[in-house]
């Protein structure tokens, strides 16, 4: 395997690891970090909003991005 293949992994389990700690950790306990962080159900809702707001903001701006570069170079 190669260091961009290696990258490209770490990379991809990072996403995949935000994400699970995100909709799979975070929302089941809001029952038990509401209370001991003294956040309202409308600020923890806001907290859980924010990985798909950042996640829609950052495909766009990827989007841009990535269309500048060749197909051979994601390799």
């Amino acid at each position: 395997m190669s260091k961009k293949e290696r990258i490209i992994i770490i990379l991809l389990a990072s996403i995949n690891f935000t994400h699970i700690l995100d909709f799979m950790i975070m929302m089941p306990l809001g029952n038990y970090l509401m209370p001991s962080f003294d956040i309202s159900p409308r600020q923890f809702s806001i907290l859980l909003a924010s990985y798909p707001i950042s996640s829609f903001v950052a495909g766009i701006v990827m989007f841009f991005l990535a269309d500048g570069f060749e197909r051979k170079n994601y390799y």
